[in-house]
């Protein structure tokens, strides 16, 4: 195995690891909380409640605590769990209000475990703040699922090895589409909406209300993450569909096209006879350490007099690159003598005058 892909195996373990963990801490409290709407019921009153302040590396942070009483038959029991979400943020204006809804002496309603009433709470269901957790955990499950699609690749790439290197095709009427883009509609609307997310985390943490914010908030930010998904993905998959993405090979007519990929705006065509061959551009870019990362372009070599080159996609999968040049120069090579062929019988006496 390549030194890269060790390194792709170990990061991949290490990310899927701590982001797996975060989504357990900050998910379990939110079933907890669903599950308490099924909780029974009863009166209680509230003892004690105040904010609390906890000195942090930036600064201090603010929670609550409080108290209250309550009796299930003949036994009386003390809670203190407002929510089962106890995380403390930087921001402590909802602390504050909840203190405040909750004054000593007041009458509340406790949501108890009828099994274990110790198991008790006073606000159950979704809030705000488990919306947000969610939020902010989008981006970093993207980039888990990223990894493990390209995992479940190179697993395949061992376990069979793939045409063109895995690129789609598809063939009608003597074409051969070859789709260039990576991405797939499913994998761009995950990309946007993570992309999305990562933009609310900001926009609500700082402007609209910090870590806890109200739950209308959290269903509008939800809304934009999704609709803003739904409609990348839709966009794309237009897009596929036109063949816009396509390196598309016409043996019946002796031409091939370009893809709008590697940002070309329009599609550009060229006869088949001045496709000279394909290779694969290696490109190394170095961080500021001195780290090197590697980029594999497929890459058309036009036979023109200035050497013009046409990039086809850019790719992180050196092997990927590589069989697929591999089969487009098979294609060529099987395509253009025919085609060399055909346009000297279509022009015999422009030939004869050539001679």
């Amino acid at each position: 195995m390549k030194r890269g892909g060790k390194i792709l195996i170990f990061f991949g373990l290490f990310w899927s690891a701590i982001t797996l963990l975060f989504d357990y801490e900050m998910g379990a409290p939110a079933v907890r909380q669903m599950l308490a709407q099924r909780f029974a019921t009863t009166q209680g009153t509230i003892l004690s409640s105040e904010v609390t302040e906890r000195e942090g590396d930036e600064g201090p942070t603010y929670g609550v605590k409080l108290s209250y009483s309550f009796s299930v038959g003949d036994r009386q029991f003390v809670g203190g769990r407002y929510r089962y979400d106890t995380s403390t943020t930087s921001g402590g204006g909802w602390a504050r209000r909840v203190v405040q809804r909750h004054p000593p002496g007041e009458q509340v309603t406790v949501y108890y475990d009828p099994l274990d009433p110790e198991n008790c709470v006073l606000r159950p269901g979704i809030a705000g703040s488990d919306l947000f957790h969610f939020v902010f955990m989008t981006p970093f499950n993207a980039v888990m699922l990223g990894i493990w699609w390209a995992g479940w690749n190179q697993l395949r790439r061992k376990w069979r090895k793939p045409i063109a290197g895995g690129v789609k095709l598809r063939t009608e009427l003597r074409k051969t589409h070859a789709r260039m883009t990576d991405f797939s509609p499913l994998a761009t609307g995950i990309a946007v909406a993570a992309l999305l997310a990562f933009a609310s985390i900001f926009v609500v943490g700082f402007a609209l209300g910090g870590f806890h914010p109200s739950l209308q908030t959290m269903k509008i930010v939800w809304a934009v993450i999704l609709i803003g998904g739904f409609v990348a993905a839709i966009w794309h998959a237009v897009k596929i569909l036109g063949g816009k993405y396509d390196l598309i090979l016409d043996d019946l007519n002796g031409t091939l096209q370009l893809p709008l990929t590697c940002g070309r705006k329009t599609l550009i065509m060229f006869p088949l006879v001045e496709i000279h061959s394909a290779f694969v551009d290696t490109i190394e870019k170095r961080d500021s350490e001195g780290s090197s990362t590697y980029t594999y372009v497929p890459t058309l070599r036009i036979s023109t007099a200035d050497g013009t080159t046409e990039k086809l996609a850019v790719w992180h999968d050196e092997d990927r690159a590589s069989e697929f040049v591999a089969w487009l120069n098979d294609r060529l090579e099987t395509t253009t003598p025919r085609q060399r062929t055909r346009q000297a019988s279509q022009n015999p006496t422009q030939d004869q005058a050539a001679g």
